[in-house]
């Protein structure tokens, strides 16, 4: 099953970006500009897409693992 996380509130994805903090020694985490700024396009082999601004990370995995049965 191929999942596509995505954030559709800019407001809250530039939040998340902004409080994520490294869990590797050394690693620098982008900034708000850097992914404001990417080019992105929908994953086309994406079987499954969750909009992480309207669902729960419980509500996600749920629907994940529905997906996968």
């Amino acid at each position: 099953m191929r999942v596509e996380l995505g954030c559709s509130d800019p407001e809250i994805h530039r939040r998340r970006v902004q409080e994520r903090r490294p869990d590797l020694e050394g690693h620098r985490m982008p900034t708000w500009a850097e992914v404001r700024d990417r080019a992105w396009t929908p994953w086309p082999g994406a079987e499954l897409r969750i909009d992480t601004a309207q669902t729960d990370v419980e509500d996600a995995a749920d629907r994940i693992e529905e997906a996968c049965r």
